[in-house]
């Protein structure tokens, strides 16, 4: 007999996951927002809202459907997005536009 089940794809974790993400998302937005905004730029700083939290949005969506496909590498697929999240933050900090 085969008793062993199949990996859940939304418990505890994914959702515990989902929300650490959503963390992330505000934190790369926080860390975007301290670039030394030059105020001749004519956007006032609207680009570095925008695109982190779209990489954000981006990344969660991507998260749930990988999940719903392959729930069983569902820790990998947590870390590593929120990591792309806060680099994400970096990579708008450290850029001029």
């Amino acid at each position: 007999m085969n008793t062993k089940q199949p990996p859940k794809s939304f418990d505890e974790v994914s959702m515990t996951f989902i929300a650490l993400i959503f963390i992330s998302i505000i934190l790369s937005i926080s860390i975007a927002l301290m670039a030394d905004i030059s105020p001749s730029s004519g956007h006032g700083g609207f680009i570095y809202i925008i695109i982190p939290g779209l990489i954000g949005l981006l990344s969660l969506l991507v998260y749930v459907v990988l999940i719903a496909i392959k729930p069983r590498f569902k820790y990998i697929f947590g870390i590593a997005f929120i990591l792309a999240n806060l680099i994400a933050g970096y990579v708008m900090m450290n850029s001029t536009f």
